[in-house]
């Protein structure tokens, strides 16, 4: 057993949630009397994630990466949702137009779903990501509902009300949200280290193409079966595995991932100047990137 300490408050401190690296996150009074938002890691210690303004914050959960979330009092007086990083600290993720918000699981992709009030007084359920910020998910006008949790793949799960001014409390019916996942745009390199990305349609072979990673994106973790470049699919081995290596191929200290697509199988005019690539990480999250070609005939 190993005791995680407080804040610093008479209260103690309660833990929530646990993610793979042993983060832990929960809520601990301080030495004036509040309650904070906390984080432990077996390298950092206990820190304090502090508050939106208001008295208290109370973590609810953390995600795989480190990204924890929860809610936290503002210096209004409101309830609002809140997602802290490492790096960015706390947000606040705001509401519907109503005074409070609530969050119920985060996935690891940084999306956030949960409930919030609306301007007219409802409670209504909300999608939450880095690049769109907060979307109600209601379905029906004059209705409450809540988002209650999300899958990798987008698929968000909770309940609604079957009439006006019904509440998930009253009659409601199960719900199933399905959002198109978010498209990554990477960089790829055909033929990398080929200064002319010269593509033979009758060659018969395998075309390379390898898909860079960058600070925030990690190449290795693009699934090469779900690999497609002009309509083109990666090859497939002796083995019954795709055929695709990972190997730095700019030099950056990056492992990159490189595939090798069916050259017969890709839908190109010799006036086509571009390629587009398309798949999937192994979390469900689209990727797209394109990089410039000459068809020979």
């Amino acid at each position: 057993m190993i005791d995680l300490g407080t804040l610093g408050g008479r209260f103690g401190a309660t833990a929530v949630a646990v993610n793979g690296a042993g983060q832990v996150v929960g809520t601990s009074s301080t030495p004036d009397d509040q309650s904070h938002a906390f984080s432990w890691t077996p390298a950092g210690g206990l820190i304090d994630l502090g508050t939106l303004g208001g008295l208290y914050a109370s973590a609810a959960g953390v995600s795989s990466s480190g990204q924890a979330f929860g809610s936290s009092s503002t210096a209004s007086g409101e309830s609002h949702v809140f997602s802290w990083t490492p790096a960015g600290g706390m947000v606040d993720l705001g509401t519907l137009g109503g005074m409070n918000s609530f969050a119920f699981t985060l996935s690891d992709a940084g999306q956030v779903v949960g409930q919030s009030d609306t301007p007219s007084g409802f409670q209504q359920g909300f999608l939450w990501t880095p690049s769109g910020g907060m979307v109600s998910l209601a379905t029906q006008p004059n209705t409450s509902s809540e988002a209650v949790a999300i899958n990798s793949h987008g698929l968000i799960v909770g309940s609604r009300g079957v009439a006006r001014s019904t509440s998930p409390d009253d009659e409601t019916v199960a719900m199933l949200w399905e959002m198109s996942p978010p498209v990554i745009i990477v960089e790829i390199d055909i033929k990398p280290g080929s200064p002319e990305n010269t593509i033979n349609l009758t060659s018969h072979g395998v075309l390379p193409v390898a898909i860079l990673s960058n600070a925030s994106f990690d190449a290795t973790h693009v699934d090469p079966v779900t690999v497609i470049l002009a309509g083109a699919p990666v090859r497939i081995g002796g083995n019954g595995r795709p055929m695709s290596e990972v190997r730095d191929v700019n030099g950056d200290g990056r492992p990159d991932l490189v595939v090798n697509v069916e050259t017969d199988a890709m839908i190109l005019a010799a006036s086509d100047v571009t390629v587009t690539l398309k798949g999937r990480t192994d979390a469900g999250l689209n990727i797209e990137g394109s990089d410039a070609v000459r068809v020979t005939p």
